[in-house]
């Protein structure tokens, strides 16, 4: 399987991406106050297969004070991690949802739920419970 082939040294980064998380249907996020979410794509090269790994971590940061952040730094604080299968389509890779993404950070549900009213607050519950570096 995949971490098989990650142990071998066998795994390559096809794709590496980030882009604003608005939480639409949570916090509605627009614009600049949108967060900042980074997809890895992983190809396990000695499988030659279609299917691949799909990494996304979120963060707090900000999508409009990106800029002023390294590459690195944009990910140094993260506040959710999940994974997921992607299968080649007709056109492009699909990624799978619900029960075939698997989430890794935060497994407390309380904090996967809760983490809206947290960041609403702005009374540093968000800060101290729901962002782990890196």
């Amino acid at each position: 399987g995949f971490c098989r082939s990650a142990r071998k040294g066998n795994i390559e980064a096809t794709v590496i991406i980030d882009f604003p998380y608005a939480d639409q249907g949570g916090l509605d996020l627009e614009g600049d106050q949108r967060l900042l979410e980074r997809m890895y794509v992983f190809k396990d090269v000695s499988a030659g297969s279609d299917r691949r790994v799909v990494l996304h971590v979120h963060t707090p940061l900000l999508w409009g004070a990106r800029g002023g952040v390294t590459l690195q730094g944009r990910v140094k604080h993260v506040t959710s991690v999940n994974v997921r299968h992607a299968v080649r389509g007709a056109e492009r890779f699909e990624q799978g949802q619900g029960n075939l993404k698997m989430q890794l950070v935060p497994l407390a549900a309380e904090l996967e739920v809760g983490w809206r009213d947290m960041w609403k607050k702005q009374d540093g519950s968000f800060e101290r419970d729901c962002i782990w570096m890196w």
